[in-house]
Parts: structure tokens; sequence; C-alpha cells
């Protein structure tokens, strides 16, 4: 959900995380932890925030910056070159 005053807004979303990096994508593979510790701070940054910020295009860029600061941070600076949003839903 988002963080929503009234909260009854959810957002559905699908991102591939590009990377320059082939043998990091075995590496979440393989590993429970790291997984979820991506997952984990998708999840923060996302239930973090609310509907105007992400509405729009500038919203939208602002976030794929935010998630691969955040994913570079898990993963190791420059794991991570590109966010690219495969599904993108508000309701």
């Amino acid at each position: 959900n988002l963080s929503d005053p009234r909260g009854d807004r959810f957002l559905k979303i699908s991102i591939k995380a590009v990377t320059r990096d082939e043998s990091l994508e075995k590496q979440l593979n393989d590993s429970e932890l790291l997984k979820s510790r991506v997952r984990d701070r998708m999840l923060s940054i996302l239930g973090a925030k609310t509907y105007p910020e992400i509405s729009n295009p500038i919203g939208k860029e602002g976030l794929r910056r935010e998630l691969s600061q955040e994913l570079n941070a898990v993963l190791g600076p420059g794991s991570v070159s590109e966010i690219l949003f495969t599904e993108f839903i508000i309701q």
C-alpha cells in the first residue's frame, strides 16, 4: 500500500534491474537472504511513497533513481545500471 492519508491506494509494480555483472543474477537466485534484503529495501521505499509523488513521469524517474541507489547500496556500487518498470499500476 502507498503512504496515503486515507489508506485506500495501492501500487502494483514489476521491476527489472539491469546489471553489468552477470554473476550477480546467479547470486540473487542462490541467496534467499540477499533476495530478502533487496525486497525489504524496495518495499520500504515503495511503501513510503504517496500517490502525488509517483503518479507523474518526474516522480517515476525519481523513484527509479532512489531504487537504483538503494539496490547499489545492498549489492555493491555500480551493480545496478538501470531500473525498468515493466508494470506500474496505481489504484
